[in-house]
């Protein structure tokens, strides 16, 4: 049996990860900096910062699989924060403790934001590499480094660079949550301009790659992401009129002569190719899901449109 280790497994990707695997038989185990207890899963409370007591948890797991999504991503702070560096070196300590109690194949969670920001179609190993913030350069610097020291280890390795995620159990401070709360309750949902053009997918496709990645002959750099370009204040409109509350959006003002400030759209023929991963939940679908998963947490009654 493959025994699977999974950082950030109390997150937003990670708690949907875990549910996949649940229904595969796998031998889960969870590292978190929460007091968690679960029948069918092993969690261990443990700090990945703290050194002694990493090296103590993989002694006692000493997992053969590792999905590692755990990183600093508050709203708002993630993308500047001096968190990052400590990431950056407790990821490689994660690695090296992985390979010396045995471990044999590595899924990293990455970002598209590692992609120069105006790329358009970003596809791996041709699109330019381009970080402009914290949060990207030391993923793309740990990229890099885990990429050489797995070759050289024989550890197979996988980074799985995700684009823009949405679905239940998103922060609410981020767009998607956002949008849909401030509307849910009547408030006015002030954005930007929405002229950013930027791929969404559902949480749970999400899971799914990473599952389909786990298990397929697939390595290097994987795009998880829709394929589907949409510019974000058609999006934020998406949801507008489903709750039908388009009257409280207010968008920031655009001068036409300003170019698009990010654009970032997976190719994801690699991952469809390789593993035969298709997204299955259309932009429609996961937003209705996500309306109605925060109309419940927050008991607002809302009607399907």
């Amino acid at each position: 049996m493959k025994k699977l280790l999974i950082t950030g497994g109390s997150g937003f990707i990670g708690k949907h990860v875990i549910n996949i695997f649940q229904q595969k038989g796998y031998e889960i185990h969870v590292i978190t900096t929460r007091n968690l207890k679960d029948d069918q899963i092993s969690w261990h409370r443990v700090n990945l910062l703290d050194k002694t007591q990493l090296e103590k948890v993989m002694k006692i797991i000493q997992p053969t699989h590792l999905i590692h999504l755990a990183w600093v991503v508050t709203p708002g702070i993630y993308k500047s924060s001096i968190e990052n560096l400590r990431w950056l070196e407790a990821s490689l300590h994660l690695l090296r403790m992985f390979k010396k109690y045995g471990g044999k194949k590595v899924i990293i969670s990455g970002s598209c934001s590692e992609y120069k920001s105006t790329a358009g179609y970003c596809k791996e190993e041709v699109t330019l590499l381009e970080p402009n913030n914290l949060y990207a350069k030391t993923k793309c610097a740990l990229r890099i480094l885990a990429e050489e020291y797995c070759k050289q280890e024989d550890i197979e390795f996988v980074w799985g660079r995700v684009f823009y995620v949405y679905g239940p159990g998103e922060h609410e401070k981020r767009l998607v949550p956002y949008v849909i709360c401030s509307l849910l309750k009547e408030k006015v949902a002030k954005c930007s301009s929405g002229m950013q053009l930027l791929d969404y997918l559902y949480v749970e496709d999400v899971a799914e790659a990473f599952s389909h990645i786990l298990e397929k002959d697939v390595s290097g750099e994987v795009n998880i992401g829709s394929g589907k370009p949409i510019l974000l204040k058609d999006l934020i409109y998406k949801i507008g009129n489903m709750i039908n509350k388009t009257e409280l959006i207010s968008l920031q003002d655009y001068k036409d002569d300003v170019p698009f400030t990010e654009m970032y759209v997976a190719d994801n023929e690699k991952i469809k190719k390789n593993t035969g991963w298709e997204p299955k939940t259309s932009l429609e679908k996961g937003l209705h899901k996500s309306i109605e998963w925060w109309a419940k947490k927050e008991g607002i009654s809302y009607d399907r449109t």
